[in-house]
C-alpha cells in the first residue's frame, strides 16, 4: 500500500480495529491476509531474487502482472475488466 493511502485511510483505522475486535472471524481473515498473502509472497519474492540474481529478476518482474491476467483469463475464466 502507498503512503499516501495509508495516510487516506487512518481515519479509519480506530473504527476497524474496534471491528475486528469484536469478530473472531474478521480477525481471522485480516491476519490471513496479512501473513499469507503478503508476507509469504514478499518471502517468496525475495528467494527467488536471491536465487536468479538481481539483473535477471528485474528483467523479468515486469511479466508478473502480464502472468496474473493470463491466468486469471485461464484457469477460473475470468474476463478482464476492459472486455466486459
Amino acid at each position: 500500500m502507498s503512503a499516501g493511502g495509508a495516510l487516506a485511510l487512518s481515519p479509519r483505522l480506530p473504527s476497524a480495529l474496534t471491528c475486528l475486535a469484536t469478530m473472531p472471524k474478521g480477525l481471522a481473515a485480516a491476519l490471513y491476509l496479512g501473513v499469507a498473502t503478503t508476507a509469504i509472497a514478499y518471502a517468496l519474492f525475495a528467494v527467488g531474487v536471491a536465487r536468479l540474481g538481481v539483473p535477471t529478476a528485474v528483467t523479468i518482474s515486469p511479466l508478473e502482472p502480464v502472468t496474473a491476467a493470463v491466468l486469471g483469463a485461464v484457469g477460473p475464466s475470468q474476463k478482464p475488466a476492459a472486455l466486459n
